[in-house]
């Protein structure tokens, strides 16, 4: 029997991880309790009789004496269902069960079933990135769920599969369960570029986007294209980098729970509804979760007919895609999520959805399309480098006959330019360059955040076309792929 046990877990913040320090002491008495102090959530609480009743089902010994339970840091709120395992066994660890020495340089998180069987556990990924900085070099998970967190390396991950699995693995009498061969997400299948038919000026600006990248806005009548182009332009982009698949497996993690987490390595494709939360848009709930806007970190957030999403969930996109991370606060809980997707939006020129169009007429008022257009804040259209029309395409050029380029052509091109553009000249320095900028500017009356924004479409064009520097067809393309979103200074005055 031990005087007193310390076992360490991981509380979860968003991606960020606490390390909670559990320590387990006798108080005296017969009276067969467990107090909890340090804050413990109300998951915490009930973990009391949830191992207690797997204690007994395996027939292990039950504390006979009242135990205290302190959870430290004291300040810091505690909730989860990890802490059923370490408190298991930190509680048979207390009586003698089980060498204390066993927990050194560990951590142990796990949710318990009655019958002693492990239960995953949200986030494994997200746990085992918080161990490594740590340097921590163990860290025992319930075996469904933990092969994600193996990708991690310097962290050894331990999987079990129940109480008594667990206890043979840290006493040295079994080996960890073999984790499961790690399913890669693949990405969905949402077509090829080929099928988009007569959008050229579209297409073009698809392309910029996916080689900035660059925010997108689709503008054109309903059956014109915008949604099919949208989806497709996630196959344009390449595969994720370590660290980002590590960032966007993590978030996917924590949504998805454990023992279906799988490991991202394509950019993922996010298509909310309009009649989506703000919570489920931008993140939060209880516990803080990852909203859409995370969950398609490092690849593409397509908001299909934008004007259609109550306007306070558009505007809480603005920061986060200016800043690159979004911070949630709720009672006392703060998460901090990455946020760096590709937003494509969609939206018809007016509500019923014809104006301009070259053979159906439009319903609408002028006061109807200016209130429908306002439905999107200025501030938040400056966040779109390319604004783009998307007419209805002729009978003519929907049967052509000639071919189109494919996404893997095009994809090719845009991994170049990727490449490319990181030797491409921040600024042009050619004088041609220079004299259309500045035409521009003045014409638009353009903000420092939109100027700098047209400079990178700019520098992108370059990189596509394979060129150091920007020249000034190239402010010529930028500004023609994104004039439909500006209002000249003249008739703004007006």
């Amino acid at each position: 029997m031990n005087d007193s046990v310390h076992v360490h877990t991981l509380c979860l913040h968003g991606l960020s991880a606490e390390l909670i320090e559990m320590e387990l002491q006798y108080t005296g008495g017969l009276m067969q309790r467990v107090i909890m102090s340090g804050l413990p959530g109300s998951a915490i609480k009930e973990a009391r009789e949830r191992v207690r009743g797997c204690l007994v089902a395996l027939d292990l010994p039950v504390p006979r004496k009242s135990v205290l339970i302190n959870f430290a840091p004291a300040d810091l709120p505690k909730d989860g269902n990890s802490f059923d395992l370490p408190l298991a066994l930190g509680l048979l660890a207390l009586q003698g069960e089980l060498d204390a020495r066993a927990f050194e340089s560990t951590i142990v998180a796990g949710e318990l079933a009655l019958d002693g069987r492990v239960r995953s556990v949200r986030g494994s990924l997200a746990l085992a990135l918080a161990a490594r900085r740590r340097g921590i070099a163990r860290l025992v998970l319930p075996a469904l769920g933990a092969a994600v967190a193996a990708r991690i390396e310097g962290v050894d991950v331990i999987g079990v599969t129940s109480l008594g699995h667990a206890i043979d693995v840290l006493a040295g009498r079994a080996a960890p369960a073999p984790l499961a061969d790690l399913e890669d997400d693949t990405q969905h299948d949402v077509g090829d570029l080929a099928d988009v038919a007569g959008l050229d000026t579209p297409r073009r600006a698809a392309e910029v986007a996916a080689a900035g990248p660059h925010h997108l806005m689709l503008v054109g009548p309903p059956g014109s294209g915008k949604t099919m182009l949208a989806q497709r332009l996630a196959t344009l982009l390449p595969p994720l980098e370590e660290e980002r698949a590590l960032e966007a497996s993590a978030l996917h993690g924590l949504a998805i729970g454990g023992e279906d987490a799988r490991w991202i390595s394509r950019p993922p494709v996010r298509a909310p509804h309009h009649t989506i939360s703000r919570a489920g848009l931008v993140g939060g709930g209880r516990p803080l979760m990852p909203g859409e806007l995370s969950l398609a970190h490092g690849g593409v957030l397509i908001l299909d007919e934008m004007p259609e999403f109550p306007r306070g969930h558009l505007e809480s996109l603005r920061q986060p895609l200016e800043d690159g991370v979004i911070r949630l606060a709720r009672a006392g809980r703060a998460a901090t999520f990455p946020v760096k997707p590709l937003v494509v939006g969609t939206m018809n020129p007016c509500p019923c959805g014809f104006h301009g169009h070259p053979t159906r007429g439009c319903t609408c008022t002028p006061f109807q399309r200016n209130a429908y257009r306002q439905r999107i804040s200025g501030p938040l259209l400056d966040r779109f480098d390319l604004f783009v029309e998307a007419p209805s395409p002729s009978a003519q050029r929907l049967l052509s006959p000639g071919a189109r380029e494919t996404s893997n052509t095009v994809a090719a091109r845009v991994a170049r330019a990727r490449v490319q553009r990181r030797a491409t000249a921040p600024y042009p320095r050619d004088a041609g360059a220079h004299a259309a900028l500045e035409a521009t500017i003045t014409h638009f009356a353009l903000s420092g955040r939109a100027a700098t924004r047209l400079v990178a479409v700019a520098r992108t064009i370059a990189a596509l076309d394979e060129r150091e520097e920007a020249c000034a067809e190239d402010i010529e393309e930028a500004t023609a792929l994104r004039r439909a979103g500006w209002v000249p200074a003249e008739d703004a005055a007006s």
